[in-house]
């Protein structure tokens, strides 16, 4: 992990300094993962464990998984264990402005400030979709985009695959038949923090007729949101510096003034959104993806943001994309399936496993918690992504383990590997990407495919009131990752993706 790269100058969210008076990052990741483990009950010698690690960047995964294995013990446990992390993140960060350094806890325990930013309103002029094509997947290969009950068929078609699970369909069929939940989802106004990354639903809301918040910095690429959201039937609210009069202003020069900085206005971001639209509930999206230790400081940023907002805001809900690359309970049918697969694989992955060092059997270790219920736990970890992305995703998980506990909206799915641009820009990933369906169930998805279908979900689960089965399922927090699993067929795959990498990479060589 070491030495975060283009150090020399700080601002907004950082690190914590070392003992050398260095900003690095394994020994503040170690200190996180100790805490959360400290919460647990007779759990010393983990901690022990976490704090002698002397190879973090490739053994964390082994710690990683036994706290989340322990966490399913109970209820009681992930919660004070998710607490416990988010507690040592918030208290550990630091923030920098104008060359003075404080905790970012102190920073955003500040009073709030009535005019960090201008409002920028953008009412678009666009039809509302009719009823039957409120859903729509767009064309992908061969395949044409499909609207309604013909993307809910498509959907069924990758439950059948394997490539995402049987409640993602039917969460399609309940938005495509049920005009109320669409209804219920627009009182929400979305907050989309990194509203300019490519797996963002922003363009999918507001073509819905939704209320979003974008929140990014202001750039050139800002331009297309304000396009898409006059052309939609939606509205757009943008920050904009204090004072600015944006009447009339072209709408190149609104996106020269119209953003804010999550990073290093942290919380101005926050002030804003506390008093913004008070008689509305807000959804507080996370969807800021950077490389290395940058993506860690936009995720306690996110984080810092999202809590502050919600303890001002006790209606606010939040979303997510997870990831499956994490470790989490993942449903028993799932598991059953990864292992049939494996007994029935072809008869050259044997041999040909041995070529790539072996490709390793999936598993789900079975853990009993309460009542002697079972949980039966996935690990995606792999080592290419390292200890940096687990932390940042890791984190928002605990967010959501504290906010469903809190009986708190949430939207958690998992998101898939997908074929955006900043991930297809690097060979050697896009290789890999592209070699990975040599291995059945798995599916990169395009990217614009990704993004609808998790925008679908994020509506069904902001417009559709907490049944009683879905609260029977929740009976443990983390029972929540089980839900909505458009995995691309990681769960289901007889292999574990970790020692796939090589393999995947030169089969996409001649793909």
């Amino acid at each position: 992990m070491g030495k975060p790269k283009g150090s020399a100058t700080w601002h907004g969210v950082v690190f914590p300094k070392d003992d050398k008076g260095e900003r690095t990052t394994t020994k503040l990741g170690k200190k996180v993962w100790a805490a959360a483990a400290a919460a647990i009950e007779d759990n010393q010698a983990a901690i022990d464990a976490i704090n002698k690690e002397k190879d973090w960047r490739h053994k964390y995964g082994t710690h990683v998984m036994d706290l989340a294995e322990k966490q399913m013990w109970s209820p009681e446990a992930a919660v004070k264990s998710a607490k416990a992390g988010l507690d040592c993140i918030h208290s550990e960060f630091e923030f920098i402005r104008e060359g003075e350094c404080r905790k970012l806890s102190e920073v955003m325990a500040a009073p709030k400030k009535a005019d960090s930013f201008a409002t920028v309103t953008i009412k678009g002029e666009g039809l509302f979709p009719n009823t039957a094509n409120l859903v729509e997947l767009p064309a992908e290969g061969d395949l044409p985009a499909v609207t309604g009950e013909k993307a809910v068929e498509r959907v069924k078609e990758w439950v059948a695959q394997g490539v995402v699970e049987p409640d993602v369909a039917t969460a399609f069929a309940e938005v495509v038949n049920k005009p109320d939940v669409m209804l219920r989802a627009r009182t929400k106004v979305y907050v989309l923090l990194g509203a300019t990354s490519e797996m963002c639903p922003l363009k999918a809301l507001l073509a819905l007729g939704c209320t979003v918040v974008a929140i990014q910095r202001p750039s050139p690429r800002v331009v297309k949101l304000i396009q898409a959201a006059k052309a939609s039937p939606g509205t757009l609210i943008l920050p904009a510096k204090p004072g600015t009069d944006t009447t009339g202003m072209a709408d190149e020069t609104l996106a020269q003034v119209a953003g804010a900085d999550v990073l290093t206005q942290t919380p101005e971001i926050r002030d804003w959104l506390a008093q913004l639209l008070p008689e509305k509930d807000l959804v507080i999206g996370s969807y800021i993806y950077l490389d290395g230790e940058a993506h860690v400081r936009a995720a306690v940023a996110m984080d810092a943001i999202a809590a502050s907002v919600c303890e001002a805001r006790p209606a606010t809900g939040l979303a997510y994309l997870a990831s499956p690359a994490t470790c989490y309970p993942i449903p028993k049918e799932a598991c059953e399936d990864a292992a049939a697969r494996h007994a029935a694989a072809p008869w050259w992955h044997g041999p040909t496993s041995l070529l790539f060092g072996g490709w390793a059997k999936a598993t789900c270790p079975e853990v009993r918690g309460e009542a002697g219920v079972s949980h039966h736990m996935y690990n995606g970890l792999s080592v290419i992504q390292g200890p940096n992305y687990a932390l940042a995703k890791t984190l928002q998980n605990w967010r959501c383990v504290v906010a469903v506990s809190e009986g708190r909206q949430v939207s958690a799915n998992m998101a898939p590997a997908s074929k955006t641009d900043s991930v297809m820009h690097v060979k050697a990933v896009a290789r890999a990407m592209n070699g990975m369906e040599t291995f059945e169930p798995l599916k990169p998805f395009e990217g614009a495919t990704a993004s609808s279908t998790m925008a679908v979900l994020l509506v069904h689960d902001m417009g559709v009131p907490q049944s009683a089965e879905k609260a029977l399922r929740h009976r443990h927090p983390m029972q929540l990752f089980e839900c909505g699993g458009v995995h691309g067929g990681l769960w289901r795959c007889p292999y574990t993706f970790d020692s796939l990498g090589t393999a995947s990479y030169l089969f996409g060589l001649f793909k």
